[in-house]
């Protein structure tokens, strides 16, 4: 694709603006003109002394470009409670993160099992590397997300483990998170876990919890949510997850 200094206008209208819709029903052509401008026609065909190098796309809804759709993804930090390889959770994270791929970035942790055991005499003064590590991606975050499932009435212990390190800072205090729990039953370990996070100051409403039961049967082994009422619980828990990232950054 040649280089060029390029005007871009849709109808007529600037994307400099803050917000705009257009009802478009064109053919986008990127042309390289002498001024090396871009232009975009409806219909009309464009005289031959115009050598028109890419057909880009055909247009046939409302088109609305903001200064959301423009700005910085945000970051969010993942971590997947399950110690199993492709658990059913790390699907459930797969589809999470398919659906919010065009709003975030993310970066997921699924090695619990390889941080260290719980030391409060180090916690404070001397953490190991790994726990800085740890530590520092959850400090960087914009976000939170926590998948996990439930072990005997509780949260595995790994996610436990990894929580207790950051206790004794302030790495989670007025983090907004969502929480997930996708298991056979649940309740008690999804009950538990907003309770420890409430704990460590995370900001989190109900919207933004989601308890997934019979999580085996609802997603098959390509990782394709099978069970509709899923499909809707999660794409709402992702809007106000939305919502409450948004929010929390004004």
């Amino acid at each position: 694709m040649p280089a060029y200094n390029s005007t871009f206008a849709i109808g007529g209208v600037s994307p400099s603006a803050d917000s705009f819709v257009v009802k478009v029903e064109y053919i986008i052509m990127f042309c390289n003109f002498n001024q090396r401008q871009i232009a975009m026609g409806g219909g009309r065909s464009f005289p031959n002394r115009f050598n028109a190098w890419t057909l880009v796309a055909s247009i046939t809804d409302n088109l609305r470009i903001d200064n959301l759709t423009m700005a910085e993804k945000k970051n969010i930090f993942v971590i997947i409670g399950s110690a199993s390889q492709n658990s059913a959770n790390q699907k459930l994270v797969d589809n999470f993160a398919n659906l919010i791929k065009f709003d975030f970035n993310l970066t997921i942790f699924s090695d619990l099992k390889k941080l260290p055991h719980f030391d409060p005499e180090l916690s404070s003064d001397n953490p190991p590397k790994l726990i800085v590590e740890f530590r520092e991606l959850i400090s960087k975050a914009d976000g939170i997300l926590i998948s996990t499932p439930e072990y005997v009435f509780s949260i595995p212990s790994g996610l436990k483990n990894a929580i207790e390190w950051c206790v004794s800072t302030t790495v989670f205090s007025d983090k907004p998170i969502g929480l997930l729990t996708a298991s056979a039953h649940g309740q008690k370990g999804h009950e538990e876990l907003q309770l420890i996070m409430k704990t460590v100051m995370t900001k989190f409403t109900d919207e933004t919890t989601l308890l997934i039961q019979g999580i085996k049967g609802k997603i098959n082994e390509q990782g394709e949510i099978t069970d509709t009422k899923t499909t809707d619980d999660l794409t709402k828990f992702i809007n106000a997850f939305k919502t409450l990232i948004k929010n929390a950054s004004h």
